[in-house]
């Protein structure tokens, strides 16, 4: 992973998961860390049973306690998440180690090159994930 995220805080305010104005918040809070540590452990495969899900659970406690609550989901997330959820259930019955970050990230980067807004921080991901 290229680590080179420094616009990624504008980028949760452009996506709507952070409230325009909490972008210095979300640096100081250690935000990004906590979601380039969650996409190392999800692009390495075997699915969300790879999470360290007791380290991300305390690292976003430790965060609220110290800033107060940095997100919001936007409703288009949940439904993105669910379908997610289901197709890498269904790659994962047929392959332990799969993981659907490894196959939509080149779909997702190349959208990423194409829409207004967004940094060259997650364009810079894009070799560091495809197979």
């Amino acid at each position: 992973v290229s680590e080179n995220y420094d616009a990624i805080p504008t980028d949760l305010v452009a996506l709507g998961f952070v409230p325009p104005g909490k972008e210095r918040l979300i640096e100081e809070a250690g935000v990004v860390s906590v979601l380039s540590s969650v996409l190392r452990q999800l692009s390495g495969g075997g699915g969300a049973a790879k999470i360290n899900v007791d380290q991300l659970i305390s690292e976003l406690q430790d965060m609220t306690s110290s800033y107060g609550n940095l997100f919001q989901i936007p409703p288009y997330f949940a439904y993105i998440l669910r379908s997610f959820t289901v197709l890498e259930g269904i790659g994962l019955a047929n392959d332990p180690d799969y993981a659907i970050v490894q196959e939509c990230y080149p779909t997702l980067a190349q959208r990423l090159f194409v829409v207004r807004g967004f940094s060259a921080a997650f364009m810079k991901m894009q070799g560091s994930c495809a197979t």
